[in-house]
């Protein structure tokens, strides 16, 4: 299994438009996204990012997102970036394969 976190913000861009220019653009990003859920992208959750806690990241918004197919999670974050996601947002991503937490804490120690 393959995932994909997302945390952004809005930037000022987003602001600055309309609501119904921004909702016309909310509207073509699900249509974007839906095509890719129907070939097998599963949203797993999303929400609002409590800042409060110790060593939060400062963004406002998630998504969590699980494919088994790792091109079908790097589609997602290229049908993002060319549809204009990145003009209004300010996001990072992490993505990666799944793997048991023994493994992946093991990969800490010199050998």
């Amino acid at each position: 299994m393959n995932q994909l976190f997302e945390i952004w913000s809005q930037k000022p861009a987003w602001e600055r438009l309309s609501a119904n220019d921004q909702q016309a653009f909310i509207d073509g990003i699900l249509g974007k996204v839906g095509s890719l859920m129907e070939t097998g992208l599963k949203l797993v959750a999303s929400g609002f990012i409590d800042t409060e806690l110790p060593n939060s990241l400062p963004f406002q918004y998630y998504a969590f997102w699980e494919s088994d197919d790792l091109a079908l999670v790097s589609q997602f974050a290229e049908t993002l970036r060319d549809a204009g996601w990145f003009t209004y947002f300010d996001q990072l991503n992490i993505a990666g394969r799944v793997e048991p937490l023994p493994g992946v804490l093991e990969k800490h120690i010199k050998r």
